[in-house]
């Protein structure tokens, strides 16, 4: 019987959760497809599992001691999705912002995501852009 899209969405957070606190890739390269696309917003497209994997590790060792809260799993035929919280310090600046993922699963793996964030509190929060000054 196949597995519902809402448990292949918990094993890959768990995934994402060994990636980010401990550096070991392993369990997301197994529940990725090794062709797997990451589009997420404002970037190019990742392409391959390893290449994501390369990128996590990458963020984690130039932002260490980020953490996520996965909130909101919920998925339908081969949909899955969620929302996160992401929280990070840069410099003496505390950043945290939320962002949702959909991720397309095909044959219990994980073929595709979508990734958003809201990209105006977190460049607020690293300076980038200023609230509009009230009359």
């Amino acid at each position: 019987m196949k597995k519902p899209v809402t448990d292949i969405v918990k094993q890959f957070l768990k995934a994402e959760d060994q990636l980010w606190n401990t550096g070991n890739g392993d369990a997301l390269l197994a529940i990725e497809d090794p062709n797997i696309v990451v589009h997420m917003f404002n970037m190019p497209d990742m392409k391959g599992n390893t290449a994501h994997v390369a990128g996590v590790k990458g963020i984690r060792n130039s932002l260490p001691g980020t953490t996520h809260v996965w909130a909101d799993i919920t998925g339908t035929g081969d949909i899955g999705a969620f929302r996160y919280t992401e929280k990070f310090k840069l410099g003496d600046k505390e950043v945290e912002y939320q962002g949702c993922m959909f991720l397309h699963v095909k044959d219990g793996k994980v073929v595709e995501i979508f990734a958003q964030y809201d990209s105006l509190t977190l460049n607020k929060a690293l300076g980038r852009v200023q609230d509009v000054p009230k009359k």
